[in-house]
């Protein structure tokens, strides 16, 4: 099923398949992206394809939550043939950094990527963060399903590039309600009303 849906995006990667440093595992649902070491240059590498994946899915395909975080993961995998011609695979992947990936996206009451504070502890003093984050993120107040205090915004992935006005706001908007129904899922609930209504609220910080 994701692969139907998401055909359009994962056919851009797979252009750029052989031009990429990062690893990536598709679970049913879930896309892992992860890269093999914390240097600056995997980091620049991650946000530029997490920013593709991230708008393509939500203006394109179907809803999508992520979250960028900087911790140790490990993949175990294995895939073997016997004489009867029976296939034995495994991709095992585990560690701090899926589990805190996947516990904070859960937790995000709208479609989009954030990326986690933790990813700029390990970064020189002298990168100024503002100006690695300005081709693709932006500050904002991230809405949680249970309403935490916030002390600081958090930096969400750009879902378009440049200003929107009047009628491409409005254009952009309808993709996203549009996207929720991608499914065949009702929408009508409360629930996803919300989600929508802070998906939306997000892209209004692009208008003119």
């Amino acid at each position: 099923i994701f692969g139907d849906l998401c055909s359009g995006t994962l056919a851009y990667f797979r252009r750029n398949i052989y031009q990429t440093t990062l690893n990536c595992l598709n679970i049913s649902d879930t896309v892992i992206f992860w890269t093999r070491d914390n240097s600056l240059g995997s980091l620049k590498e991650l946000l530029a394809v997490s920013r593709q994946f991230n708008w393509r899915q939500n203006l394109q395909n179907m809803p999508a939550r992520g979250v960028i975080v900087c911790e140790e993961m490990e993949m175990l995998r294995n895939n073997e043939m016997n004489t009867g011609g029976a296939i034995y695979s495994t991709s095992l992947i585990y560690g701090r950094g899926l589990y805190n990936a996947h516990a904070k996206s859960e937790s995000l009451n709208f479609a989009g990527c954030v990326v986690d504070n933790s990813v700029f502890n390990d970064i020189p003093e002298e990168v100024n963060i503002a100006e690695l984050m300005l081709p693709y993120g932006k500050l904002y107040s991230v809405p949680y399903k249970q309403q935490i205090e916030q002390e600081v915004d958090e930096y969400v992935l750009n879902i378009i590039n440049g200003r929107l006005n009047e009628q491409a706001f409005q254009n952009y908007s309808e993709s996203i309600r549009t996207r929720f129904s991608c499914d065949n899922k009702p929408v009508s609930s409360e629930r996803v009303q919300e989600l929508i209504r802070n998906s939306i609220t997000f892209l209004t910080t692009f208008c003119e």
